[in-house]
């Protein structure tokens, strides 16, 4: 009798669960499966972090945290989407995924941390197509504006972890990365601020992802001690997420509002 209770309980949590991470529309879905290729880079990130034994803001925890969220989004985009195509593309996703979860929940190891960045660089673009499949199959685009500040999200975690993963490796690879990451942020980040319907709300987070940014990018011309540098790597590139993600809600209902007219 008391394994029958436990075993309704438990089902009951499942289901709860699942109930919490159900995706109601396709402006969700979108969002939802935007934000798994941002956390791609964030669990690069925190590896880099715990392989050099920094403990802001504990990315032993929030490795965790961005683990159970990517395979929540899994099963969430899983449930919302019957397109083939999609289903498709999100078995790849699940495919690479068994790698990369293998390295990220083994010992953090500085060996592995290469093959780390390649097999999170293949899921990124996995993931990516994924957002793709789901824009095609609802028909619902939010116009480039909202793609462009979406992207801005992924590009503040793989600025992140590509500078990290630099500070601990010292390589060509991981640097050469980062360049492209930032220059293709800096192109972005201009057109965004450009934009003419940007309302005070919209200037005000791009003003400070910006400020968040240049942080990062002055760092070491300003002679900020190498030991200090992983912290604030981490703290600022999440204040530009935060700001970015606020950005491309306010865009996306602005653009929501142009096409019921």
């Amino acid at each position: 009798m008391k394994k029958l209770l436990l075993m309704i309980v438990v089902s009951l949590g499942i289901s709860l669960q699942a109930e919490a991470a159900e995706i109601l529309d396709a402006q969700h879905a979108v969002d939802i499966a935007g934000k798994q290729r941002m956390l791609t880079q964030r669990m690069l990130a925190d590896y880099a972090m715990m392989g050099m034994h920094s403990t802001f803001k504990n990315p032993e925890k929030d490795l965790k945290h961005s683990i159970d969220e990517y395979e929540e989004g899994i099963h969430s985009i899983a449930k919302y989407a019957s397109a083939a195509r999609i289903q498709e593309e999100l078995g790849k996703v699940q495919n690479i995924w068994k790698n990369a979860k293998k390295i990220l929940t083994s010992k953090v190891d500085k060996q592995q941390c290469e093959g780390l960045n390649a097999v999170l660089d293949a899921l990124l673009t996995a993931s990516n197509q994924v957002v793709i499949e789901i824009k095609k199959d609802s028909g619902v685009d939010y116009g480039e504006i909202v793609d462009m500040s979406g992207r801005q999200r992924m590009l503040s975690q793989r600025i992140a972890g590509l500078y990290l993963v630099d500070l601990w490796l010292q390589n060509d690879a991981s640097r050469n990365k980062l360049k492209d990451a930032m220059q293709a942020y800096e192109v972005a980040s201009a057109k965004l601020q450009a934009f003419k319907q940007n309302t005070e709300a919209i200037s005000k987070h791009l003003s400070k992802a910006e400020k968040a940014y240049l942080y990062i990018k002055n760092m070491q011309t300003v002679g900020i001690p190498m030991d200090h540098m992983p912290a604030i790597i981490y703290k600022k590139s999440n204040d530009i997420f935060v700001n970015m993600d606020k950005v491309t809600h306010l865009y996306a209902d602005i653009m929501e509002k142009v096409a019921s007219k």
